[in-house]
């Protein structure tokens, strides 16, 4: 992916250890739940999620047991207008509603962002 925008502050941990690639699958895949960080990485789902790199560097930062990965819904939605979709899709892959991306979009200060909809 890359290109994507810098990380809000509930996100930034993880951005700052494995990259914001990595992370946004992450929170895609486990966002809002605890998940383990095995001892041994490798064949691991935490591995097919964020990649063996990812995952080692997991555990080097937090052992094996279990952390919180928050939901990240403000940045991932920030990332999804990067990514060229509009407030409807952004929505559906945020799993929340067009208002919730507006209200998003206008409390980071990015309203120009919710108006690239108005434009074919």
């Amino acid at each position: 992916m890359s290109g994507l925008p810098p990380a809000t502050e509930d996100v930034a941990r993880f951005v700052d250890l494995v990259g914001a690639d990595a992370t946004l699958k992450l929170l895609e895949a486990r966002g809002g739940t605890r998940l383990w960080i095995p001892e041994r990485s490798e064949d691991s789902t935490l591995a097919e999620i964020v990649g063996l790199d990812a995952a080692v560097q997991l555990y080097r930062k937090y052992g094996a047991g279990e952390i919180k990965v928050p939901l990240g819904r403000q940045w991932r939605v920030l990332c999804y207008i990067a990514m060229g979709l509009n407030r409807s899709q952004t929505a559906l892959r945020a799993g929340c509603t067009e208002n919730t991306v507006h209200d998003i979009l206008q409390r980071l200060g990015r309203p120009q962002a919710a108006q690239l909809d108005l434009f074919p």
